[in-house]
């Protein structure tokens, strides 16, 4: 193996200077053999360690391609998706995650995917197995494109106040510290960008909010607040329609800082508490955003408009709640049709 020739130094050492990936490396000796031998040695365990680098990443192991899949996406996903990618790496498809992508059979993976079954719920492995086949999907391997999921959870019905409770939420969180930042959730929305909302972007008597920010817990539980997001919502004008709302920020208008001075977890409770006093079903602050949602589709809202102002990037919700609530009203609108037949045969008597 061929190294740098030793130079004997003023001081009577021999210096062998080796270069490794663009770093100085100085192999110091006061005995030639042994400065140069150790410079062989270390240049050997590098070669070593270049080479399987290499081969992990021609032949890389479940573990190593969610690696490199996310170095490819550092910076077009947000940290809370990063988060998530980790965890999924960390805690799930244990079983192959350090076996090479080569070596897992097509036929392998719906046994491997009944075990994920037998310990997590349905979603979690539904969400596991997004991220595992995307990796897959980038590397060209193959897996069975029609796989049982089983025990798959019936939908759950979308969770959101009617307009009933809606009103009777908002007499309650009236007076509560947190009442902006839940109403705010109320009018659309999320809570990660309620949480990167200063005072300084808000005029006290404003009829609108701006969103261009928000504020998550990367995959090293620290928050990070990022000003752009990837799609349309990133900015979008929050329409400040509740009277409570407005009135609020007009007397606890700060001038500066931030508009929700408390951990996310501190709004969540709020929002829990402001429900079992209004005695409406207990909902979460993103629920809160589906209840904006909600209203809307009670109002006859056109949902290109809901989905504006909300900053909805796809139909699949809106279309859920919009569905659901037509079905609601079907026993209004069967009442109102009702009455219109009766009262003309009355008017005929």
């Amino acid at each position: 193996m061929k190294i740098p020739k030793a130079i004997q130094l003023k001081n009577g050492e021999w210096v062998v200077r080796l270069r490794l990936d663009g770093q100085p490396i100085h192999v110091k000796n006061y005995n030639k053999s042994k400065a140069e031998k150790e410079a062989q040695l270390i240049k050997a365990e590098y070669e070593k360690s270049k080479h399987l680098e290499q081969r992990l990443i021609k032949q890389p192991t479940l573990r190593v391609a969610i690696d490199l899949y996310i170095a490819e996406r550092q910076n077009s996903v947000s940290p809370a998706t990063i988060r998530t990618y980790r965890t999924i790496q960390k805690c799930r498809f244990q079983s192959v995650m350090d076996r090479r992508l080569e070596t897992i059979h097509e036929s392998e993976w719906q046994g491997i995917i009944d075990d994920e079954y037998a310990r997590l719920s349905a979603k979690t492995v539904k969400t596991s197995w997004g991220l595992i086949k995307s990796v897959l999907d980038a590397n060209k391997m193959p897996y069975p494109k029609k796989l049982t999921l089983l025990r798959e959870a019936s939908k759950k019905e979308a969770s959101w106040l009617e307009p009933d409770d809606i009103k009777k939420f908002v007499k309650a969180a009236k007076d509560d510290p947190y009442c902006i930042p839940m109403l705010l959730a109320l009018m659309s929305m999320r809570i990660a960008e309620i949480d990167a909302l200063r005072w300084e972007d808000i005029s006290p008597n404003a009829d609108f909010i701006q969103t261009n920010g928000t504020r998550v817990m990367d995959e090293h539980h620290h928050w990070v607040q990022k000003d752009l997001e990837k799609t349309r919502e990133s900015s979008r004008n929050v329409p400040l329609l509740i009277p409570e709302l407005r009135e609020a920020i007009k007397q606890q208008h700060k001038g500066t800082g931030k508009l929700l001075d408390a951990h996310q977890m501190t709004l969540r409770r709020a929002v829990e508490r402001t429900c079992k006093k209004a005695g409406v079903p207990v909902v979460t602050v993103h629920q809160l955003r589906h209840s904006f949602a909600s209203l809307s589709a009670h109002l006859r809202i056109p949902k290109e408009i809901s989905m504006e102002i909300g900053g909805w990037s796809n139909d699949k919700t809106m279309d859920a709640i919009y569905t659901h609530i037509c079905r609601s009203d079907i026993e209004r609108y069967k009442n109102e049709m009702w009455q219109f037949y009766n009262k003309t045969k009355a008017a005929k008597k």
